[in-house]
């Protein structure tokens, strides 16, 4: 069967019988109290539609199908749910679709109720779709190609498997992806370029380009891809669609063990400062701000600024310390190694290259 057969099949599974597997009880169809953990529903804001395999929580703001009743009950991701439910279903479905995420695992801590957003600098964006961007990384494995680009930039598999380097999946893989969520949810999240239509998907990110997720509290928020084939043509980065860029590697900021802060100037930099024993985070472009609450978690910290040594960089540093001391954080503007260095990754590159 096709991932979108086996989910088709799955999601026939009537919603009381999901239950019971679960270890609750729902009616075939009509109301009931919220089963979910984290939501204490105090009168029926739980509908069951008909035929019985679509449901709804008035009080929670969730819905969906049977495996997304499993996925919302045990904190699951969408294709661990679908795991979980064949197997109580004695249904079998084909394990090479169900490629995992390479990094830290996709189990996530209970889902919190939904509540009105906070206007915060450093809240997590109310549409960022972790979990479908997880399951984009799941079917996107860092292939050989991305191995060796990076090897020539002096970043190794310790590295590549500690930011989750990844690389994007053909169209073929955002089409099954698309089976999965459906095509209005992964327009959303942006992973779709503007002339996708449901008839004709076409993922945001070329095919084999390498892509790096950004983390908040523990979450991946944002994605941004590199371009490795041809690279000397056109547009190198790219970033998605109609969503706000975000600060790389934030939540080193959260961490009492980080006492030597890099600011950089894009993602290869913040990574190759980790080879100099900095927590570093990257702005996605020089002109790019940093939220007033990240600038308060550098306070009583050294911060240096790692931004290119070029005419941009120079010139974005004294707003940038300006900023900073506005919030009580003292930087210190490093200077360029050699004349022929332009950012943290050339002199990473010329460090390590053979003599």
């Amino acid at each position: 069967m096709t991932i979108k057969e086996e989910t088709k099949l799955l999601n026939n599974t009537p919603i009381h019988r999901v239950a019971a597997h679960l270890g609750y009880k729902l009616p075939n169809i009509g109301s009931a109290s919220c089963p979910f953990p984290d939501h204490p529903d105090r009168s029926p804001s739980f509908q069951i539609f008909k035929p019985g395999t679509k449901w709804q929580c008035f009080g929670c703001n969730r819905s969906g199908g049977s495996i997304d009743l499993v996925k919302e009950t045990l904190a699951l991701s969408f294709f661990e749910a679908k795991k979980w439910l064949a197997e109580h279903e004695g249904i079998s479905i084909s394990s090479a679709k169900r490629r995992r995420l390479v990094g830290p695992s996709s189990k996530r801590t209970p889902p919190k109720v939904k509540k009105a957003p906070q206007p915060q600098d450093n809240q997590l964006e109310s549409d960022a779709d972790s979990d479908l961007y997880e399951s984009y990384l799941s079917i996107s494995p860092i292939q050989e190609s991305g191995v060796q680009y990076l090897a020539g930039r002096a970043i190794d598999r310790e590295y590549i498997n500690r930011f989750m380097i990844h690389q994007a999946p053909k169209n073929s893989a955002m089409i099954e992806l698309a089976e999965v969520y459906g095509f209005d949810r992964l327009e959303k999240s942006g992973l779709l370029t503007a002339k996708s239509t449901p008839g004709d998907i076409r993922g945001v990110f070329s095919p084999g380009s390498l892509v790096f997720p950004f983390m908040e509290e523990g979450k991946i928020v944002y994605l941004q891809s590199r371009k490795i084939k041809n690279e000397a043509n056109g547009i190198r980065w790219w970033n998605l669609r109609s969503r706000r860029k975000k600060i790389y590697n934030v939540d080193v900021l959260s961490s009492p063990s980080a006492k030597k802060i890099a600011i950089c100037e894009g993602i290869l930099d913040a990574i190759s400062a980790t080879h100099f024993d900095y927590d570093a985070i990257a702005l996605m472009g020089v002109s790019s701000e940093i939220p007033e609450e990240m600038v308060k978690a550098m306070r009583n910290r050294r911060v240096d600024i790692l931004l290119d040594w070029d005419d941009a960089g120079e010139k974005r540093v004294k707003s940038l310390k300006e900023r900073l001391a506005t919030y009580g954080v003292s930087a210190v503007r490093l200077s360029r190694p050699a004349s022929e260095i332009k950012d943290v990754n050339e002199y990473l590159v010329s460090i390590r290259a053979p003599q």
